[in-house]
């Protein structure tokens, strides 16, 4: 879509619309004026981060740090001064894969957290939970 390095996760059972949800919750608390992208709804719709819960059976969305970010997006396509504003969440049988501007990047940092956490959210209850790698 735009370059980016590719960050998949392994996920069984397959990601649901609860992932995504968990995923877009998370990236609210650093990006509170994010714009949402529903990759699979006709027309294009730029909804605010906060309407777009509960999450329905989206697979595929784009957030947009903000609105300037869209814009520039939009206008230029990716540059070395908005790379890092936009991240693609892919939701697939196999697991769940989230596109980032780079791994060691401030937003690849963010997401490669989210996803420890997500993983972590998904563990059956009694589970042994551990900090380790």
């Amino acid at each position: 879509m735009f370059g980016g390095h590719d960050i998949h996760v392994p996920m069984t059972p397959s990601p649901g619309p609860d992932d995504l949800d968990f995923v877009l919750r998370m990236i609210r608390h650093v990006w509170p004026d994010a714009l949402v992208e529903d990759l699979a709804k006709d027309g294009v719709d730029h909804l605010p981060i906060d309407d777009v819960f509960p999450i329905g059976p989206s697979r595929e969305v784009l957030i947009y740090r903000d609105t300037q970010s869209l814009c520039a997006w939009r206008e230029h396509g990716a540059t070395p001064g908005n790379e890092s504003t936009l991240v693609h969440v892919l939701l697939g049988d196999q697991g769940l894969t989230i596109v980032v501007d780079a791994r060691d990047s401030a937003t690849g940092k963010l997401i490669e957290q989210i996803i420890e956490a997500l993983l972590y959210n998904r563990l059956p209850a009694g589970s042994c939970r551990t900090n380790a790698a």
